[in-house]
């Protein structure tokens, strides 16, 4: 019996054709080609593929769909499935959970099931791939396809009877064992929302090649997230805050390990072909109800490159930057580290890093809401590399340039102790005439400070303005961005 799966062009399906693959090249009794646009495997012999495809299934949903727990209260172990997989519990075996969904519940069942018919062909059009099929094993639903939703407004495939039911066996297969792929990358939220970090790459052995790489080096298989970070011999999770600083933190830990852990140091050109650069983010919400969300995460090539740039001289944007920012707010009690606005603004350094958006990366630093943002020494070091290889290298600045404007960022800060106000006003400023009213009313200010200052630094700056005048808005950026941070220090 032979079987050939194109290419779906669909993030879900295509991981699962991949997955599929991971687990027959594993299997006996099959013979496994995969090519980059489709996945070809032929049974050799029937009875023993079967049953150690079966097994296979079997090992899978025990080590990655569920997870062991030991109950706090009476130290009890439990098995509890992953909050993010769509499928529901069945009634309890043994005291153990058990999934519904019969490729789980009853894997033998199901498998020989679909083989039997599975080249069958027939009237019925699969709504997934297209193809004629004879007999379906059963109806689409989230636990084959977790975008299928009720609501009209979404999809509303499974309010339309006539599609909902049609299913061909083969795409069943894919759809449900995606589940139980080790590649997904999640993180959950309990009692809130999870979130799944799928790659969108349309070429099969590329995405096998990177998938193996990133299972067996950076992934783990814990309830709330699968990044995993070994810290004193000992291997923990990562608590990220929440999709793009996943991401961020994923990629760092994965480039670290393909250029510098694994191979020696490589060229950027040959790291990337190991890193996948489009992803697809799924946002499952908590209860009964799943409709997801779905959402395209495109990374610009120019970040890849400066995260691998950082790395070979061992810093990190996520782990050294990033993960190490608090956020203090002023409450009637004193201060306070406030851990919603902390992870928000780590989640949104992360974001406009990722997205190449330089304006809201220097926006996220602006005093807000009776609180400021804690950065130490280190991290202070690490953001200056990142700033410097983002923009100023770019632009055709040396390195030293930047210590004219963090000089100038000094004035503005030391100015704003005073006078917010004119932080805001420079962090507004729309075109180039607007920032040099605003520098102008920094400069008279200068005039009132109990220490005096030293101008010099403002003339090396209108330099480097006119200088770069096209780029005089990633000059603000910086600005703001050092005027912020020493304001936060003055203001200790």
């Amino acid at each position: 019996m032979k079987i050939e799966i194109p290419m779906f062009h669909d993030v879900w399906m295509d991981n699962g054709v991949e997955h599929l693959y991971r687990i027959l090249k594993e299997s006996d009794g099959v013979k496994t080609n995969l090519l980059s646009n489709k996945f070809e495997f032929e049974i050799i012999d029937k009875e023993n593929f079967l049953k150690s495809f079966v097994k296979k299934i079997e090992e899978k949903r025990d080590s990655v769909i569920f997870i062991e727990e030991k109950n706090e209260t009476t130290n009890e172990k439990r098995n509890l499935k992953k909050d993010f997989v769509l499928i529901q519990y069945g009634k309890k075996v043994d005291g153990r959970n058990v999934l519904k969904e019969k490729i789980y519940l009853n894997p033998e069942e199901r498998i020989n099931e679909i083989f039997d018919i599975i080249n069958e062909n027939g009237n019925n059009k699969c709504i997934i791939c297209g193809k004629n099929y004879k007999k379906r094993v059963d109806n689409l639903k989230q636990a084959v396809y977790p975008l299928v939703t009720k609501i009209k407004s979404l999809n509303g495939i499974r309010s339309t009877r006539e599609q909902y039911v049609e299913l061909c066996p083969l795409c069943y297969l894919i759809g449900t064992l995606e589940w139980c792929d080790e590649g997904i990358i999640y993180r959950v939220f309990p009692k809130s929302h999870s979130f799944v970090l799928l790659p969108k790459v349309y070429d099969f052995k590329t995405l096998y090649e990177s998938k193996s790489k990133w299972i067996n080096t950076v992934l783990s298989g814990e309830r709330f997230s699968n990044i995993k970070v070994s810290k004193n011999n000992y291997e923990e999770v990562e608590w990220t805050s929440s999709e793009y600083s996943t991401l961020l933190c994923f990629f760092e830990k994965f480039l670290n390990w393909v250029c510098l852990e694994d191979e020696g140091l490589m060229s950027f050109e040959s790291a990337k072909s190991e890193v996948c650069e489009d992803w697809v983010y799924m946002s499952i919400p908590w209860g009964m109800v799943k409709n997801i969300k779905f959402e395209d995460l495109d990374i610009e090539n120019e970040v890849m490159g400066i995260i691998y740039e950082l790395i070979k001289d061992e810093k990190y944007v996520y782990g050294d930057f990033i993960k190490k920012i608090l956020y203090f707010r002023k409450t009637p009690n004193g201060t306070t580290i406030d851990n919603d606005l902390t992870n928000q603004t780590r989640e949104n350094l992360s974001k406009y890093f990722l997205m190449d958006d330089f304006n809201k990366f220097s926006n996220t630093f602006i005093p807000r809401k009776k609180g400021r943002i804690s950065i130490n020494k280190e991290s202070r070091g690490v953001l200056e590399n990142l700033v410097y290889l983002w923009r100023l290298q770019k632009m055709g600045f040396e390195k030293e340039d930047l210590e004219t404007i963090k000089s100038v960022g000094n004035i503005v800060a030391e100015v704003s102790t005073k006078s917010i106000g004119l932080l805001y006003r420079l962090d507004k400023a729309r075109s180039i005439e607007e920032f040099w009213n605003s520098l102008r009313e920094i400069s008279r200010k200068m005039i009132s400070l109990e220490k005096p200052v030293k101008a010099k630094s403002i003339n090396g700056l209108i330099e480097m303005m006119n200088e770069k005048r096209e780029n005089w808005e990633e000059i603000k950026n910086l600005l703001v961005i050092y005027s912020c941070m020493y304001y936060y220090i003055k203001t200790l």
